[in-house]
């Protein structure tokens, strides 16, 4: 279920344009894989904020088996992440280094726990006089790039995939997790 879509704006500056374009492809997706779910909430375009740190979240997934934070880049040339994870954007046929968007949705997804944790009572409440917890609740970040872009890696990482591969790579993960319940 979709909970909040982005309001887009038309953008002037490119670079900001094909960013929304890469959250427009990832949103799509989202929306196509878990529109209709019931037991799945997607939020696009969330931000947070928790002891003066704050946080812009592309896509935020929530379900019963955890949270899953999406961050998506808009790569139309190509992207590198050498041996050491560190990445580099191709563009125009020149090479720039860039933030790794996985990193950065692992603060986002810190920042996230932070603010849900330090707020767990008005959210879960209690039972018996015992607060319920999201110590346990696992955050899982994956780095959504343009199904136009190329990924050249140095190092495996598993949560760095094409936009189109990350809707399916976390219903299976449900999949598996439901699978250990029954």
């Amino acid at each position: 279920m979709i909970l909040k879509e982005k309001q887009f704006i038309t953008q002037t500056d490119r670079r900001l344009a094909a960013g929304d374009a890469a959250e427009k492809q990832m949103a799509f997706y989202l929306k196509r894989e878990f529109g209709t779910a019931k037991d799945i909430w997607v939020i696009n375009d969330l931000r947070i904020g928790h002891d003066s740190e704050f946080a812009q979240i592309d896509h935020l997934l929530v379900s019963q088996w955890g949270l899953f934070i999406v961050e998506s880049k808009s790569v139309t040339g190509s992207v590198h992440i050498n041996a050491h994870g560190e990445w580099a954007r191709e563009y125009d046929g020149k090479s720039e280094g860039m933030p790794s968007p996985v990193l950065q949705a692992e603060a986002q997804g810190r920042i996230l726990k932070q603010l849900l944790t330090a707020n767990v009572r008005e959210l879960l409440g209690t039972i018996a006089g015992m607060q319920k917890g999201l110590g346990l609740c696992p955050v899982t970040v994956y780095a959504a790039i343009s199904d136009s872009g190329i990924i050249h890696r140095g190092v495996d990482l598993p949560q760095v995939m094409k936009a189109d591969a990350v809707a399916p790579a976390i219903k299976d993960w449900l999949k598996k997790c439901s699978l250990v319940k029954e």
